[in-house]
């Protein structure tokens, strides 16, 4: 003589449950196609897939694209802007225009100034980056990078097969301070914490 086990149905909610009677009236469950993923995922798996989903998130928004850049329309960005507008025409350089160029920036300093950069071109193969502000209180490189940036923007077929990428100022707080300081607001000095493979 054989003995035969049933095997339980599968735990699922009885809103995903349709009977069907037998002639001998033993019950089979049949889950609903359409709910049987929702109900078969314990709790311990839903955690681990928002976990997972969090930290694909977080990734992604470290990765430098235009889709994650920040809103030039924060305020944080227009007071930079008015500041750097300020401190151009304090220093007399009346030609250049900071609040005319499209700046873009993922990233904040001590002091909420953003770093800002603009890129020109879409070639891919090869990439020319300028940038200047490094020290706040070496003010030509600054006032060399807004105007490249004005030149660029004012004569776009002259750049058209090539990748352009300007950021004009690297210390923000160092050129606001006043006086102007070498040193970023944490203290360090820019120039010597870039890293390098020697």
């Amino acid at each position: 003589m054989f003995r035969t086990n049933r095997v339980p149905p599968p735990s699922i909610c009885k809103s995903c449950v349709v009977k069907s009677e037998r002639k001998d009236n033993n019950p089979i469950y049949i889950a609903a196609a359409k709910k049987i993923l929702c109900h078969q995922i314990s709790a311990g798996k839903i955690v681990i897939l928002l976990w997972c989903f969090f930290s694909v998130s977080l990734f992604l928004q470290a990765l430098p694209s235009r889709a994650w850049a920040n809103d030039t329309s924060s305020k944080e960005y227009k007071d930079f802007i008015a500041q750097l507008e300020k401190q151009s025409a304090i220093y007399g350089w009346t030609d250049i225009k900071p609040g005319n160029i499209q700046w873009e920036y993922y990233r904040l300093t001590k002091n909420n100034h953003p770093l800002i950069y603009i890129e020109f071109g879409h070639q891919t193969d090869n990439c020319i980056l300028f940038f200047g502000g490094v020290h706040g209180d070496e003010l030509p490189a600054v006032y060399l990078m807004l105007k490249l940036a004005h030149y660029v923007k004012e004569n776009p077929a002259l750049f058209q097969d090539k990748h352009i990428i300007i950021a004009p100022l690297l210390n923000p707080d160092g050129f606001l301070s006043v006086p102007p300081t070498r040193t970023n607001t944490n203290g360090v000095d820019i120039n010597r914490n870039f890293p390098t493979r020697d």
